[in-house]
């Protein structure tokens, strides 16, 4: 462990480092203080990262620490006496960071707020929205990313996220002949012109970005088979885009894949194509 520490902190400094040379070191002054009960000499990881962390290069940061010492066993020694019975509640400490550790990773999943993302012209580059100029969409597209794990306890969370990204494509739209359509094929407010809403039912297209998505579960399968199936009932066409093996894997445990497989592409760009020229683009499909 010794030699690692001296080997990566020569790398870390770009000084060359010998291991033979320092092999020669310890062993002659382990044989010349031997003579004098001295302790065996060796090195003190932390205390020689911590000096590595602040730019120390030479023995005078050794003489620094050895003064820093001889000051708290003179002079701070007293205000210590007690810090042993302290130590002794050491693994209170070490569960209540590891609950509070634990709490912390699951609110991050909790609090997760998705992201409308825009391309930018001529490229291939997706950017949120809101925080970058001259990031745009074709009209009747919407793409919205969701970076976190899906699980149990965030999938309310995750379908109300998404919702809010595309509230505008829920509501009434005017249709083209000056009737009023709602979006939900179940309500048809001018009976007449059901078979032009037909045909261009799937005029609006949801891209879901997953590639931040890690790792989902089997509610998290079943919300975004849901999701796909809603949307599609009310006259929008949903497609996946960047879903990792491992959550593919999950989908073909619980069933989902079957369902999702023909709206899933490798990336968001694949999936924009598709989502305007859904036969010329099959082959990027999983």
């Amino acid at each position: 462990m010794l030699f690692s520490r001296d080997i990566c902190t020569s790398i870390y400094l770009s000084i060359y480092l010998s291991i033979y040379q320092e092999l020669y070191a310890y062993g002659i002054t382990n044989i010349v203080i031997s003579f004098f009960g001295c302790f065996t000499a060796t090195g003190a990881v932390s205390r020689t990262s911590v000096q590595v962390g602040c730019g120390a290069k030479s023995q005078v940061s050794s003489l620094v620490g050895a003064l820093f010492v001889l000051i708290v066993i003179f002079v701070a020694g007293p205000w210590l006496k007690t810090l042993p019975i302290c130590v002794l509640s050491f693994g209170i400490g070490l569960l209540i960071g590891a609950v509070l550790g634990i709490i912390s990773v699951i609110m991050r999943t909790l609090w997760v707020e998705a992201v409308s993302l825009g391309i930018i012209n001529n490229t291939k580059v997706f950017l949120d929205q809101t925080k970058y100029q001259g990031v745009t969409l074709p009209a009747g597209i919407k793409v919205v990313s969701y970076s976190s794990p899906l699980y149990y306890a965030n999938v309310d969370i995750f379908r109300n996220e998404i919702d809010s990204k595309t509230e505008k494509f829920k509501k009434v739209n005017k249709h083209s002949n000056g009737q009023m359509v709602s979006t939900d094929l179940s309500i048809i407010i001018n009976p007449k012109s059901a078979n032009s809403l037909h045909e261009d039912r799937f005029h609006q297209k949801i891209i879901i970005e997953c590639s931040g998505i890690s790792f989902i579960d089997r509610m998290g399968a079943t919300a975004l088979q849901q999701l796909y199936v809603e949307y599609k009932n009310k006259g929008i066409s949903c497609l996946f885009s960047g879903v990792n093996d491992r959550v593919i894997s999950v989908l073909k445990a619980c069933g989902a894949f079957n369902t999702l497989q023909y709206v899933m592409y490798r990336t968001t760009y694949d999936a924009m194509l598709a989502a305007g020229f859904e036969e010329n683009e099959i082959n990027t499909r999983f």
